[in-house]
């Protein structure tokens, strides 16, 4: 009988063993994924970065990255967007009325609201961020530019503040930088946020 109770014993402790080794496998998968997920996304902004640098125009870029990883790729969504081109954040509630409604249904007071909420992104302030920035410098009288502001002379990025926003699998970075003119170091990070991915909403 003795041997019994031992033998169950050990069954037991081995089958919690191995439900606890599984349990710790799984977990350890799913941060590597996170791992390179995040990896990923950080490359494809580099990569978008760059790229604007390079352009001619600071008009708003939307592009999708192929991200290479061990054991497949991640594809990677990236928008950037010149803050000069928006509305001030901080001037929201002098936005026409008339040409704020042609973008959002938005009230000023719910812009307002939703601005408030810059450091813990939420559904909406991807919109009002593509519409409103502290860097802003468009009037406020007038719709904000939509087509390509050509810049033709070398080093026209210098000193701009972009948004690169990028999202894959659940993940969202959101990167404001500013272009440095500097061919060894082309842009500085002012500030980077990493989330859980928010859908991205349209200004309705």
């Amino acid at each position: 009988m003795t041997a019994v109770i031992l033998c169950a014993a050990i069954s037991l402790v081995c089958a919690a063993g191995f439900t606890l080794a599984s349990a710790q496998k799984r977990l350890a998968q799913r941060e590597f994924a996170k791992v390179q997920v995040d990896e990923a996304i950080n490359i494809a902004i580099m990569r978008t970065g760059l790229a604007v640098a390079r352009e001619q125009g600071d008009h708003t870029v939307s592009t999708t990255e192929i991200v290479k990883v061990p054991g497949g790729s991640v594809q990677v969504s990236v928008r950037a967007e010149f803050e000069g081109r928006k509305w001030n954040a901080t001037k929201s509630t002098d936005v026409n009325d008339v040409v704020l409604g042609r973008v959002t249904e938005m009230s000023k007071d719910q812009i307002s609201e939703l601005l408030n909420l810059a450091a813990t992104p939420k559904r909406g302030t991807d919109c009002v961020r593509s519409l409103f920035s502290s860097y802003g410098n468009a009037d406020p009288e007038k719709a904000l530019p939509t087509g390509t502001s050509a810049i033709y002379v070398s080093g026209g990025h210098d000193g701009q503040v972009w948004r690169l926003r990028a999202k894959a699998i659940g993940r969202v970075q959101e990167w404001y930088i500013r272009y440095t003119g500097d061919s060894a170091h082309m842009f500085a990070v002012i500030t980077q946020q990493d989330y859980p991915a928010i859908r991205f909403p349209d200004c309705a």
